[in-house]
């Protein structure tokens, strides 16, 4: 499950093209992530996160996953895309 103290960096690309960096301990889940990109209820709403290769998109089901467990240790770039 990863080291306690491990951090990971996600870089988001918003649907605007504008690049968002954050940093999250490997243990945060993908919904931390979403709420810290997205912190509109509307945006969540409409959209969710997606790897570009390999193609994966975050789906309500995967919210729960820790980065750790989602791969994305110890960094990804995400897109944001319409559900």
């Amino acid at each position: 499950e990863g080291a306690e103290g491990e951090e990971c960096t996600i870089r988001v690309r918003m649907t605007d093209g504008t690049l968002v960096e954050r940093a999250f301990p490997a243990h945060a889940t993908i919904a931390q992530v979403v709420a810290s990109v997205m912190p509109s209820a509307e945006h969540r709403e409409n959209f969710t996160l997606m790897t570009a290769y390999p193609r994966r998109v975050f789906s309500e089901e995967d919210l729960d996953l820790t980065l750790h467990q989602a791969a994305l240790v110890p960094a990804a770039m995400l897109n944001v895309t319409r559900k």
